[in-house]
């Protein structure tokens, strides 16, 4: 009989499966053997939320999907400048509030003012004005082809993200992280045992003794940084868990390369000279390895004594490092995205070969809204009338 780590209830197959690195941080590894349903419940919409909503923006600006392949969250209500946006998680950008406003004239009339993402945008938006104004979806349609609109692409202000990292009951998640991947090394009767009640009192409860005695910032780099950046990527999740020859049991808990945490499990009394890992790429869920403690050795003394004299500076370093990344993968899809665009606007297909009679009028139009972009210029093109009746014949007809 199994017992959960964190109180008496007994673990079975019907046992909820619980992720050893959060779903949420790109986890995939699961687990029925080490948390009852009941606290996989309770500290998922707690202390495990408190974790993952401290990352809420870097999943979003980075577009890092979850371990079961949901995408980032919705980033919404930013202000932009003079705009309030909403920031989708698959990076796409659209203003925030109603897509159309309906204002009623002296003279009897409507003014109606419409803000959609796209030409199909438009188009689904009919139903839904008509339905406003009380009037015949063909009606509406007839009055729109016949409108003034604007395609008009314009890089948002400056948004302010305020990051933050750690706390009480965001190290509470992590610690938990950590007692379960060792229970996959050793068992759950061991850490049930007394060498480790601090740290599942922890977990459960909180306590400010052991955070700031048994819990520790830790920014330094590991020796094999640069094999684990080859192998899972630059911006990698490790949770690493080793022990002595005494059974002190540390563990060191890595967030996207970005922060890092040392956390003591049991003082003494854990089997001795074991250690486990596991390692994830948050880019890539599916590159992931639970044998990361054999594929990278990181001494136990090196794990045990943590290095504060210049912590400041590698937090920095780090932080910046993932703003840098952040900066280019951004930048790189953004001029795609410019590219595939101005592809469709000629009516040409990505990665076909380009006619010459199309040439000239596709790196014109490519060059134009580059140069808006680079100097967050505002660019409009006018819908002729022709084409906003194409619009809604589509819709009509489809």
């Amino acid at each position: 009989m199994t017992l959960c780590l964190l109180c008496d209830s007994e673990l079975d197959e019907t046992t909820k499966p619980e992720h050893v690195l959060l779903n949420a941080l790109g986890g995939r590894k699961t687990t029925r053997c080490a948390i009852c349903s009941d606290c996989n419940n309770r500290f998922g919409g707690t202390i495990d939320n408190e974790l993952t909503s401290q990352v809420t923006a870097i999943r979003n600006l980075l577009q890092l999907e979850s371990g079961i392949g949901h995408t980032a969250p919705t980033l919404k209500n930013l202000q932009a400048g003079t705009h309030k946006i909403n920031m989708k998680g698959d990076g796409e950008l659209e203003l925030a509030g109603k897509p159309f406003t309906i204002e009623k004239l002296a003279d009897g009339a409507w003014n109606v003012q419409i803000r959609a993402r796209s030409e199909e945008h438009l188009a689904e938006l009919v139903p839904h004005i008509a339905a406003a104004l009380k009037i015949p979806e063909d009606r509406l349609r007839e009055q729109l082809a016949a409108a003034q609109g604007s395609f008009i692409t314009q890089r948002p202000g400056i948004i302010h993200h305020a990051l933050s990292f750690g706390g009480p009951d965001a190290i509470r998640s992590i610690v938990k992280s950590g007692l379960i991947l060792r229970s996959a090394l050793v068992g759950n009767d061991e850490v049930r045992s007394a060498p480790y009640d601090r740290a599942r009192q922890f977990v459960m409860n909180g306590g400010q003794l052991f955070n700031r005695d048994q819990t520790h910032l830790d920014s330094r780099f590991f020796e094999d940084v640069e094999r684990m950046k080859a192998g899972f990527g630059p911006l990698f999740n490790l949770i690493y868990v080793r022990s002595d020859t005494t059974g002190r049991v540390v563990g060191h808990f890595t967030l996207y390369n970005m922060v890092a945490w040392q956390f003591v499990l049991a003082e003494s009394g854990g089997t001795p000279s074991s250690k486990i890992a596991l390692i994830s790429n948050p880019l890539d869920p599916r590159q992931w390895s639970d044998r990361a403690a054999e594929d990278f050795d990181v001494p136990f003394e090196w794990l045990n004594n943590p290095d504060y004299s210049d912590e400041m500076a590698r937090s920095k370093a780090r932080v910046e490092a993932v703003l840098e990344y952040y900066v280019k993968s951004s930048t790189k899809m953004e001029h795609q995205r410019i590219i595939e665009e101005c592809l469709k606007k000629v009516d040409l297909v990505p990665d076909e070969p380009i006619p010459q009679e199309k040439g000239a009028e596709l790196a014109k139009l490519i060059s134009t809204k580059f140069v808006h972009h680079a100097f967050s210029l505002r660019y409009e093109e006018k819908i002729l009338p022709e084409r906003m009746a194409e619009i809604f014949a589509r819709k009509k007809d489809s």
